[in-house]
């Protein structure tokens, strides 16, 4: 790079990669051939390039064309971008140089690229995206994005402001510009699924950002050839998906060019192929045959049967399937077959006095491949009242001669006995049901002996928490010996976000598959969710539909669990009310514990947060509140990811009440173990005046080092001296029995509470400030500033003051004001999880005015008067 990039980013750095005799061809960086960049994520290293470049040098060698692609890697330095949104900007402006200098790189080339494509794992597909934001960047530099569990949709938890401001700047740029300047960009992500529990499939999908004839959204179990679930970082090096990767990135090239086409039309069907609906091959074909003609002299076999199975070790010639459609009865044909051939199956007419058709047209288009991998087996499905097959007499199923497993599963049915609709029950009848729903199942179905194929359509499915498992029980298969492949599948089918799930099960076993959604539902889908099942007509099977609890306690964890520290806070400001109101009653300070089970009530909350979400969210109200700059409640985020219910507030209110009742408990007992063996070695003595200075000194520079430095720290220094207090007023309190001592001590307690949970929300920038200190002193685009000074300010005051007692009179009302925060807490604190701390603050701040208010007010009270 060169020196003012390299001095303006010392962090940074850019690589090649390359092995073997390819690594020593590109020392002298005289290159030819196409540049792809590759972005890590959080904490990603710029050495996982290795798996898509050795991959792809692989299959150059092997390539007749020997097309080649140069990998390039940007070292970000492990950043952890994830969760610390001020390094977003600075990283995607190094990107910019770092494409600016890899085509450089190609000026004497014999075919110089005009663009580079870029891969991005994790935050590094935002940045690859981000990219277009910036007001200097060549939008005709890149053309082709492929992302790697990257959440799209927003981050997984708002924990800065810098990293809410900079996905909401790249969406809206997107969304504005996606079909003027970005209308040649197409994008590709993929989401790891089950397995990958830091970045939700939902939050992957590019709907409403990326306009839909640009952009695919799919999941690796989904991926034809694939079919895994992915964890985060296997993302990167999961082998089915890099060589799916791979090969739309080697059939998207322009022969001509020797580059990436240019032509977006052209990338989108590539990339559909690959990564949706993949007919049969592992290459991409622009154009299908329309018409197959069919060789007179080869074997033609009339199948009768309505369902039949043909299951062999091997085929010694050419051999033409055909099946008559003139049945009665019957309107549907499946059929799965694991043929070599390309065009494999079709329909034509029999004319009269024809005992076999000549030609026929081409159905092959319209399948779609099935596991197990590397079977080849693929099905397909016809409507005989679909204009294209009326006026048929057969579909051909055309074998090839082939040495290897032959299998061949077909039948004509009737959809009415096939196509089944169901509904599961809700979490209210599981519950009731218990623990039949668990163990016995929710639903039961025994499919007919001798069937292929059965369709179910599933009803209620329309919850992220609802959670099942679908076991296929298998008995009584006659084959002996079958074919390695045979077997049944089941899939499950969720269409708006491009999912499909499958299980495939050897033959003569049983296999389960978990029905769960990974995103919401939306209002047009919400009822089409659908497990097909491919059988073996040789077996007998049942269907049994069980709730599964644990799947359940999963799905809340993982989509609502980013949202638990916003009532966890709230409920720690509400015991705090129930502290101030008793303080300015009684005049004493209830224990943690009592204010914490006063406050675990929801009514006293939940219901007010709610009906303020509806009213601010209502259309009526939304241009006064973009003119008064108010924003919008996080409710109307989590209602548009269809991932909000009416009752969630009130769930997850007593959710944190249980956190928080526990975390106090479990806390309070250390505090007491610890106060009493501290105070068994050194007595708290002599508790000095010199050592609450010198508390009162640390906080002072917990201040200071707050605005030079990092907020956190001031946040850790405070969260030191809070622990001493509440250690010292706890073995105080113990040893001398006095009231006063034990109202201190509970009040310390709650605030020390509540100062944990600013240090874990304000925890990444301290572990970011660390991680460079050696680049720079002082954190830049720090969110945790105003917590930490503020902060040590607050804790100063408590410390210096007579707290609580001091202003007790005012903490009636300062109670009243305290719940009002609550509630907007849980309107505007629970997405946007880096307000948290700036409300918490809010509420100590409140509680410190008339403690500085009667505290001034008595010093001037001593104050001699003068003549």
């Amino acid at each position: 790079m060169k020196k003012n990039v390299s001095k303006s980013f010392p962090r940074y750095e850019l690589y090649i990669y390359g092995e073997g005799f390819y690594a020593k061809s590109i020392k002298n960086l005289k290159l030819e051939g196409i540049p792809v960049l590759f972005i890590p994520g959080h904490g990603g290293s710029y050495k996982q390039v290795r798996s898509l470049g050795s991959v792809a040098l692989r299959k150059t060698e092997m390539s007749a064309q020997k097309d080649q692609f140069n990998y390039f890697s940007v070292d970000l330095n492990e950043d952890l971008s994830g969760i610390f949104g001020g390094v977003l900007w600075e990283e995607t402006e190094f990107v910019h140089y770092a494409i600016q200098k890899i085509l450089s790189l190609y000026k004497n080339a014999q075919n110089p690229p005009k663009s580079v494509v870029l891969v991005g794992h994790s935050m590094g597909g935002m940045i690859a995206r981000a990219l277009f934001a910036l007001p200097d960047f060549d939008s005709q530099t890149v053309n082709t994005i492929i992302t790697e569990a990257t959440p799209h949709q927003g981050p997984v938890m708002a924990l800065d402001r810098n990293l809410k401001h900079f996905y909401r700047t790249v969406n809206e740029h997107w969304v504005k510009y996606k079909n003027s300047t970005l209308s040649h960009v197409t994008v590709v992500s993929t989401g790891g699924g089950h397995r990958d529990i830091l970045v939700r499939q939902g939050l992957t999908s590019l709907n409403d950002i990326v306009d839909s004839s640009r952009s695919v959204s799919t999941c690796t179990m989904s991926v034809p050839r694939a079919w895994v679930s992915t964890d985060h970082q296997c993302a990167v090096w999961c082998k089915q998906m890099v060589l799916a990767t791979k090969r739309s990135m080697f059939n998207i090239i322009d022969k001509d060019a020797k580059q990436i086409s240019t032509d977006p039309d052209f990338r989108m069907s590539v990339f559909k192929h690959h990564f949706l609906s993949n007919p049969t091959s592992t290459n991409y074909y622009a154009k299908w045959r329309q018409d197959i003609k069919l060789d007179t002299s080869k074997k033609w076999t009339l199948k009768n049967e309505k369902s039949w199975k043909l299951s062999q070790d091997s085929i010694s010639e050419e051999t033409y399937f055909a099946i008559p459609l003139e049945e009665e009865n019957v309107d549907e044909v499946v059929i799965v077959s694991n043929s070599p051939q390309v065009d494999w199956v079709c329909a034509c007419k029999l004319k009269d006095n024809e005992e076999r058709c000549s030609t026929c047209k081409n159905l092959s288009p319209r399948a779609q491949l099935i596991p197990p991998l590397n079977s080849n087996k693929k099905v397909i499905h016809l409507n005989l009242k679909d204009e294209g097959l009326q006026n048929m007499s057969h579909v051909v199923v055309i074998f090839p001669p082939t040495p290897h497993g032959v299998i061949i599963v077909a039948e004509v049915y009737d959809s009415m006995g096939r196509h089944l609709v169901n509904s599961i029950p809700g979490l209210f009848e599981i519950m009731v049901s218990f623990p039949e729903s668990v163990m016995k199942g929710v639903m039961v179905l025994d499919l007919n002996e001798g069937s292929s194929y059965y369709r179910l359509r599933l009803m209620n499915l329309n919850n992220v928490v609802k959670a099942y498992t679908a076991t296929l029980l298998v008995s009584k298969c006659k084959d002996e010996k079958p074919v390695e492949t045979e077997g049944s599948v089941l899939h499950f089918n969720i269409p708006w976000v491009n999912e499909d799930i499958y299980k495939y099960m050897k033959y003569g076993e049983s296999g389960s598959l978990s029905l769960k959604l990974q995103s919401g539902p939306t209002d047009d889908y919400k009822d089409s969710i659908v497990i097909n099942m491919y059988l073996d007509p040789t077996c007998e099977y049942q269907l049994k539909i069980l709730a599964s609890l644990k799947e359940m306690f999963g799905q809340f964890v993982r989509f609502y669990g980013t949202l638990i520290p916003a009532y966890c806070v709230a409920i720690l400001l509400m015991s705090l009310t129930y502290q101030l109101k008793s303080l300015a009653g009684a005049g004493e300070c209830p224990s943690a514990l009592q204010s914490i089970i006063w406050a675990w009530k929801p009514l006293r909350v939940a219901p007010i947060a709610m009906i303020l979400q509806f009213v601010l969210r209502h259309e009526a109200v939304q241009p006064y509140l973009i003119l008064l700059h108010i924003p919008t409640v996080d409710g109307a985020l989590l209602i548009k990811q269809g991932i909000w219910f009416r009752g969630a507030h009130m769930i997850l209110y007593l959710v944190g009440f249980g956190i928080i009742t526990f975390h106090a408990a479990i806390v309070n007992t250390v505090i007491q173990i610890a106060s009493r063996i501290l105070g068994f070695l050194f007595g708290w003595c002599p508790v000095t005046r010199l050592g609450h200075i010198l508390c009162l000194i640390m906080v002072v520079v917990a201040g200071v080092l707050s605005l030079l430095f990092c907020g956190a720290i001031g946040i850790f220094i405070s969260y030191i001296i809070c622990l001493i207090q509440v250690l010292k007023l706890c073995y105080q309190s113990g040893k001398n029995n006095d009231a006063r001592l034990k109202s201190k001590f509970h009040f310390f307690f709650v605030l020390f509470l509540t100062w944990m949970w600013l240090l874990i929300l304000n925890a990444p920038a301290l572990i970011i400030w660390v991680k460079n200190v050696q680049y720079t002193h002082s954190l830049a685009d720090d969110p945790s500033r105003i917590s930490g000074f503020l902060g040590s300010t607050l804790l100063f005051i408590f410390l210096l003051c007579d707290t609580p007692f001091s202003g007790r009179s005012a903490f009636k009302m300062v109670g009243y004001a305290v719940h009002m925060l609550s509630i907007l807490l849980l309107m505007y604190g629970v997405e946007s999880v880096f307000r948290v701390p700036y409300f918490a603050l809010i509420g100590l701040g409140a509680v410190a005015l008339p403690v500085v208010a009667q505290e001034l007010a008595a010093k001037f009270s001593r104050r001699p008067k003068t003549e």
